[in-house]
């Protein structure tokens, strides 16, 4: 930009002065210089042509920055907002000039910083609370088939999360998916598939010799996704949703009982039961994610090849179920069949893990 203070500097009339940066206003913007970046030299100009009064702040874009916050639900993340309003972010100092914006409606009372997370990330403070209308409650449990008769021996209710925590291999993708058939003329069932691409789904449910593949088409629903799960999780009184699986990798691993929290937020009150797979590591019950993501779940399974164990059930019919657990084989790819009992054991194998 090859402009010249001197014509800036307090000669000719104020109108003259204004006119003069008008015009090197319009030859920044058509020269794709950002919105920051423009203000910040037209104020410049103006306090050398004594024309103070008519200093621009930089506090438009906070009234959109404000709406676009006060829009969203749950956690964000400054690069997020940085998309959301590409005109104002072409450099380094525009950007800095939002984080302007989220600290000062901090200050204000509207966001807060998100804890628990990587710095850059802010949430919506949601401070309005419903009273819970218990009285109303109908309290009785979903009708909702498990593996090897667990729907007999636990009590899963409206807007419960399960989480299945199995090793690689060890049989969830087929677990879900006989969920997701014996399940279909109860419920509307949503499953979002986060590793298999159409051509190995489609060769997945053909292992499934007895059912059409335009059956399968007709009750069951398949999604891609791999992240941000409860932007997409359905909900209703009718909904089953089926998560295969929940990806963590990299430096994620402390997120994922917050990444359960967020789904659980979005179901809750609305009746949908949410299905959630985790990879486990061998010789641990729990998910990658560790003890955080007990949470939430009202039913933990974890299985390893050939074996199922319930860690922890927070409602159950008869007998404490917890800690029992069952041997199963996998027949012709996708048929379950329960090989054990279930029951509590000591013994260990030669690995060390139940």
């Amino acid at each position: 930009m090859t402009d010249k203070p001197s014509k800036f500097v307090k000669k000719g009339t104020k109108e003259e002065r204004r006119q003069a940066i008008e015009d090197l206003r319009k030859a920044m913007e058509e020269e794709g210089y950002d919105y920051a970046a423009i203000i910040k030299r037209l104020n410049q100009y103006r306090a050398m042509s004594d024309l103070l009064e008519d200093v621009e702040p930089l506090e438009p874009i906070l009234p959109q920055v404000r709406m676009w916050v006060q829009a969203t639900s749950g956690r964000f993340s400054i690069e997020q907002v940085y998309a959301a309003f590409p005109e104002y972010c072409k450099t380094g100092e525009s950007k800095r000039y939002i984080s302007k914006c989220l600290h000062k409606l901090i200050q204000a009372g509207i966001l807060e910083r998100a804890t628990g997370t990587r710095h850059g990330y802010f949430q919506r403070i949601e401070n309005e609370l419903q009273p819970m209308d218990f009285l109303h409650a109908v309290g009785k449990p979903v009708k909702l088939w498990l593996l090897f008769g667990l729907d007999k021996m636990v009590k899963i209710y409206p807007s419960n999360i399960i989480i299945i925590a199995g090793q690689k291999s060890a049989g969830k993708t087929t677990i879900s998916l006989n969920i997701a058939w014996q399940n279909r003329h109860d419920w509307d069932v949503n499953y979002f598939n986060s590793e298999m691409a159409s051509e190995e789904l489609r060769a997945k449910l053909e292992l499934f010799e007895d059912i059409e593949l335009m059956d399968w088409a007709e009750n069951v629903t398949f999604w891609p996704r791999s992240n941000r799960f409860h932007q997409v999780v359905k909900t209703g009184t009718d909904k089953l949703n089926i998560i295969d699986y929940m990806h963590v990798s990299g430096d994620n691993f402390p997120y994922v009982g917050q990444w359960i929290l967020e789904v659980h937020e979005k179901v809750i009150n609305t009746g949908a039961i949410t299905i959630i797979c985790l990879q486990k590591p061998p010789g641990r019950d729990l998910g990658y994610g560790g003890t955080g993501t007990l949470d939430i779940p009202r039913l933990y399974l974890a299985a390893q090849k050939g074996r199922i164990k319930i860690v922890d059930c927070k409602a159950w019919n008869g007998d404490n179920p917890n800690e029992k657990e069952c041997n199963f084989k996998i027949v012709q790819g996708n048929v379950l069949l329960q090989d054990s009992e279930w029951g509590r054991t000591d013994r260990w194998n030669k690995e060390g893990t139940w």
